[in-house]
């Protein structure tokens, strides 16, 4: 996770998941509790990311020609 604070101060916090997954919706608790170790709420955010890596294909066809898998955010 990624976040930039008003006044460009940028802090960045990792998670590595105990075991590999293909599902979109194991990654939004992660997500959210990295979330909580920042100060998103009490000072103005300008920047977030959430950057994702070395997800496990779901099939052969998708590993030879990966797509981009949607995040269940509500808005």
């Amino acid at each position: 996770l990624k976040i930039r604070y008003s006044d460009f101060t940028t802090r960045t916090h990792s998670k590595t998941m105990d075991a590999g997954t293909a599902d979109p919706t194991a990654l939004l608790p992660y997500a959210l509790r990295l979330l909580q170790l920042t100060d998103a709420g009490q000072r103005p955010v300008r920047l977030l990311g959430v950057g994702i890596s070395n997800l496990i294909p779901r099939s052969e066809n998708l590993e030879r020609y990966p797509q981009q898998l949607p995040l269940p955010f509500k808005e």
